[in-house]
């Protein structure tokens, strides 16, 4: 994460999700569920922070209630930052 130089407010999340994970259906799906996740989040960020996801291949078999779990847990973590 790197905090933005130009002081903007929010959050920004860019992706990376390799081709050696599914086909282009399930890197879409993920970028989905990901950006949802963030979206919905009941935890509002207040910093204004680049936030990079890095899709690994050990991620293909995990189910999207689990991802979703664990963005949230991940999140919290920048809750009072």
């Amino acid at each position: 994460m790197l905090e933005k130089p130009d002081g903007g407010e929010g959050l920004r999340a860019g992706f990376i999700i390799s081709k050696k994970i599914g086909g282009a259906v399930l890197r879409n799906r993920i970028k989905r569920v990901i950006k949802e996740t963030l979206r919905k989040s009941k935890i509002k960020l207040n910093c204004s922070l680049d936030v990079l996801f890095i899709v690994k291949r050990s991620t293909e078999g995990v189910d999207l209630k689990e991802l979703k779990r664990e963005l949230n847990k991940n999140l919290s973590l920048f809750k009072n930052k």
